[in-house]
C-alpha cells in the first residue's frame, strides 16, 4: 500500500455527473475536471469568479445574470450589473477621456528592491496634480498644490469604496463623476475635467452604464 494511503490519505477529483451516472469525473461536453472553489465545484476560474461575484457579492454578471433574489420587487437593475463593453476594443476606450488623467498603467522605476523594479502598476492614475475648479477646491495649500489642485485619485480598488472624492462627499458614483465638472469663478479657474464630463454626458445611457460597471469592477 502506498505510504499516502497507509496514512489514511486518499483524495479524489471533483466528479461531474453526466445524466444519472455519478461515477464519471469528467465533464460530458469537453472532458474537463472541476478544480476551482472551496469544493472544486467549478471547472474554470472564469466560472468561479462569476459565481463568487453573484453569490458572495450580489452582483449579477454575464455568466450569472439573475439576481440571487428573483422577486420582482428586489430587481434593482433590468440587466446584469456587470457586463463587458463589446463596442470598445479596450475597456479604457469606453471611459470617454477619463484615462487622460486616470492613466490605466504606470511602470515603476529602477528600485533597489527587485520585486518592485520596472513593474506595471494598474493604478488608473497619472499621480499628477490637476486643477479641479471651485466645486472641489478646499482652500488648502499643501506643498506645491494650490487650493483647487488635487492629485488624480487612483481608481484601483474603487469597487470596494463606500464614499468618493477627497472629502467623501458622496456615495453615488455617478454624482462623483459629475462633481468633476466646475465652472470657474473670480477665485479659481474652471476644472480641467469639464470637457471630459461633457463627453460622458453625451454617451447613450447604456454606454454610461458600461462606464459605471467598469469602474465598479476595479
Amino acid at each position: 500500500m502506498p505510504i499516502k494511503q497507509s496514512l489514511g490519505i486518499y483524495g479524489r477529483v471533483s466528479r461531474v455527473p453526466i445524466g444519472n451516472n455519478t461515477t464519471v469525473n469528467r465533464n460530458g461536453n469537453d472532458g474537463t475536471i472541476a478544480r476551482f472553489g472551496w469544493k472544486a465545484q467549478n471547472k474554470s476560474l472564469l466560472i468561479f469568479s462569476g459565481e463568487a461575484y453573484n453569490v458572495e457579492m450580489g452582483i449579477s454578471n454575464e455568466l450569472f445574470q439573475s439576481e440571487r433574489e428573483e422577486a420582482a420587487s428586489c430587481q434593482a437593475a433590468p440587466v446584469a450589473n456587470d457586463v463587458a463593453d463589446l463596442d470598445a476594443p479596450d475597456p479604457v476606450d469606453a471611459t470617454s477621456g477619463c484615462a487622460h488623467c486616470h492613466t490605466p498603467t504606470l511602470t515603476t522605476g529602477n528600485s533597489p528592491i527587485a520585486a518592485l523594479r520596472y513593474r506595471n502598476a494598474d493604478l488608473f492614475s497619472d499621480l499628477a496634480l490637476h486643477k479641479m475648479g471651485p466645486g472641489l477646491a478646499d482652500d488648502i495649500i499643501q506643498g506645491q498644490a494650490a487650493p483647487d489642485e488635487f492629485r488624480t485619485a487612483p481608481l484601483w480598488g474603487l469597487g470596494k469604496r463606500i464614499f468618493f472624492l477627497h472629502d467623501g462627499r458622496t456615495a453615488d458614483l455617478l454624482r462623483a463623476i459629475h462633481e468633476h465638472r466646475s465652472a470657474g469663478n473670480s477665485k479659481f479657474g474652471p476644472s480641467e475635467a469639464n470637457q471630459v464630463i461633457d463627453l460622458f454626458d453625451g454617451l447613450a445611457a447604456l454606454q454610461q452604464q458600461d462606464v459605471l460597471n467598469f469602474l465598479r469592477s476595479l
